[in-house]
């Protein structure tokens, strides 16, 4: 599933609000009360320009399904994540984690996660993700991750641009075929197209096992 995350505005206020006090995430949270529209616009103006705060809308072919925040609680950077009931269970967590983890590493070297005891599933979403248990309080679990500095989504997109370059260039070798030397070509084209139609076959095969 291919997802996006960006920066929250005062445009996602509502949403924030309305994934916050959803069932599903008030159950295993530290404060399990409805919250008031009022006091979370408070909390969110008095929050969002700060630079060691960071929050994240996660969204699916433009349609929001949850939220990424990072925020510094006495002096450790604290990542929590909700996400809509109904987009539950599709890996949607784990992708925004990682991305995110991309986005704040230049600022943050470790990142903690505050998880409850009975919360299976976000025990086993952070250990997945590589964050070790490093202390527990009675219902509490206290997990960190080392953020590793190297950008591996920059050199990915680096990498895409020049992969795109070079189809161009074989597209120019192409041209050049055809123009000096048409039979031949057609003939190698054929045959490659012929080996590209066997790797497809077992690669089929392979997705069977």
């Amino acid at each position: 599933m291919i997802i996006k995350i960006k920066k929250a505005t005062k445009k996602n206020i509502q949403f924030i609000l309305k994934v916050r006090n959803q069932n599903i995430s008030r159950k295993f949270s530290t404060d399990k009360k409805k919250i008031p529209y009022l006091e979370h616009y408070k909390w969110f103006k008095q929050n969002h320009l700060r630079k060691d705060f960071f929050l994240y809308i996660i969204s699916v072919k433009k349609k929001q399904v949850g939220y990424v925040r990072v925020q510094k609680i006495e002096f450790k950077n604290f990542v929590s994540i909700a996400v809509l009931k109904n987009w539950q269970n599709f890996g949607i967590a784990k992708l925004a984690l990682r991305y995110v983890e991309i986005e704040v590493q230049k600022n943050i070297r470790s990142i903690y996660a505050n998880v409850n005891r009975y919360n299976k599933n976000s025990i086993s979403l952070f250990r997945g993700l590589n964050y070790k248990i490093y202390k527990i309080e009675k219902d509490k679990i206290f997990m960190k991750k080392e953020l590793n500095k190297f950008n591996y989504l920059k050199l990915i997109q680096k990498i895409e641009k020049i992969r795109k370059k070079n189809n161009s260039n074989w597209m120019d070798i192409l041209k050049i075929a055809f123009k000096y030397a048409p039979n031949e070509t057609a003939k190698t084209m054929a045959q490659i197209y012929k080996e590209d139609s066997n790797i497809s076959k077992l690669t089929k095969k392979l997705s069977k096992k």
